[in-house]
């Protein structure tokens, strides 16, 4: 996930994800997606600027993202007010991903204008040492940000660290504003998408901007993978012999996918011959490995920054020199697809997919979205409680109990690394919705799934 609070490009890497499973009854938690419409955007706007909004413009824009973002093509509305001093950019898929911008100070920093036209923001004009002599310390600006943040953000107590960024000197002029980034790490460490961005004037101490990330994190956060094993994972699939690990940051918790689960990520960074083409050219890749399973998911070419995401069929790399026992292991079991579905007609990514000869596969807490409650998952027996009644089904057997009714299908449920998922058939019964694979295409599609309800107030302010 990218933005960007100033002159120079900030990027924030929020990864990951896994499912602790529990030998007692779990609750089948998901973020699940919502789909908003134009006039639910516009209730979202009202409610942060806490009274009615005249708006000259509402628009639909889609743009193309980059792995390991889950949707492929991420859709926000961006709202103009009427008079002209302010845009907002709300997400269509959830509610708490939003953007406020003051629209003068944006019109004259990111436009790169010149001092001369800052006027139309303060009210005069400025030269650079005037607006340096003038702004005040970044310390005295810190408790406005503060008291907004608290007023907007939906969970302010979840944000327990803090970064700030002074006034920068951009490629087209001085940019008088102070960025102040609140973000979640959670008690084992791991980053979260949990972020909160104000930006404010240094000057005249003003809001100019303000970017809100909230998402419930419903998984473990602590890494079953260290994160030396996860760069020789990187290093020996995507990295001929003679190649280095050059860092590897998280673990990280990424957004939720278009059915709401999250994944736990390490982020290596490795150098050297590429292994994956036929010219062995040599270049740097960034990869994003799963922290609780080891499976390489997908990567970055550095040069460029370029996705490669990882297609269907595994990656079969070399075993390389000192590599642990438990990082072949990890390497030899990993199954790497590309995870591109298609949800209610639009196309998606979903974090869990695998196909295991040829048949294609749902992870079971993707039945969260379709009226699970709960799972339990011991001895290889698994009770799903549904809205419609339980569901039993043991992994390695093809007989599964529905509501009272028995079923038997042509494939099993299977156990990757201490997550169950279910053969598509399987899936699609338990789930009582259309879902389909087109084996031309190798996408799963998804039809009839319903939007998380959606229901918006302003929150009180301090």
């Amino acid at each position: 996930m990218r933005f960007n609070p100033g002159g120079s490009r900030i990027t924030v890497r929020f990864l990951a994800t896994c499912v602790a499973w529990c030998a007692t009854l779990a609750p089948a938690a998901a973020v699940q997606w919502q789909d908003l419409t134009s006039d639910d955007a516009r209730a979202i706007v009202t409610a942060f600027a806490g009274e009615p909004v005249e708006f000259a413009d509402v628009q639909l824009k889609t743009r193309s993202l980059e792995p390991p973002d889950w949707f492929v093509n991420s859709a926000e509305y961006y709202l103009s007010t009427a008079d002209g001093s302010a845009i907002y950019v709300v997400s269509r898929w959830w509610e708490h991903n939003f953007l406020f911008s003051d629209r003068l100070y944006d019109y004259a920093w990111v436009g790169g204008a010149p001092l001369e036209d800052w006027d139309d923001f303060y009210g005069q004009n400025y030269s650079r040492e005037q607006l340096l002599a003038l702004q005040m310390p970044i310390e005295d600006a810190q408790p406005t940000a503060t008291t907004f943040a608290q007023a907007h953000y939906p969970d302010f107590g979840l944000l327990n660290n803090l970064y700030s960024a002074p006034s920068v000197t951009t490629s087209w002029g001085f940019v008088p504003a102070y960025s102040f980034v609140f973000y979640q790490k959670t008690e084992t460490g791991a980053s979260t998408p949990n972020l909160c961005l104000v930006r404010v004037d240094s000057v005249l101490g003003k809001v100019v901007k303000y970017v809100q990330h909230y998402f419930p994190i419903e998984i473990a956060t602590t890494a079953s993978v260290t994160a030396d094993e996860a760069g020789e994972i990187a290093l020996s699939a995507l990295m001929e012999p003679g190649g280095t690990v050059e860092s590897v940051e998280g673990p990280s918790v990424l957004s939720p996918d278009a059915l709401g689960l999250e994944r736990l990520v390490w982020l290596p960074t490795v150098e050297g011959y590429e292994a994956l083409t036929d010219d062995h050219s040599w270049t740097y890749y960034i990869a994003y490995v799963d922290a609780q399973t080891g499976e390489l998911l997908s990567y970055y070419e550095g040069l460029g920054m370029k996705p490669r995401p990882l297609r269907d069929a595994p990656i079969v790399g070399r075993r390389r020199r000192g590599n642990a026992a438990k990082v072949a292991v990890l390497r030899q079991e990993s199954v790497c697809v590309a995870n591109e579905v298609d949800l209610n007609g639009r196309s998606a990514r979903l974090a869990y997919r695998v196909t295991s000869h040829g048949a294609p596969f749902m992870y079971v807490r993707y039945l969260a979205a379709f009226g699970a409650v709960s799972f339990a998952y011991e001895k290889r027996c698994l009770t799903i409680r549904m809205s419609r009644g339980l569901v039993r089904a043991r992994v390695g057997e093809r007989s599964v109990l529905n509501g009272g009714q028995r079923t038997t299908y042509g494939v099993a449920p299977i156990n990757v690394r201490g997550r169950i998922y279910l053969p598509l058939p399987m899936f699609r019964d338990i789930a009582d919705a259309d879902v389909a694979y087109d084996a031309v295409a190798k996408r799963i599609r998804i039809s009839g799934v319903r939007r998380a309800p959606f229901h918006v107030e302003a929150k009180p302010r301090p």
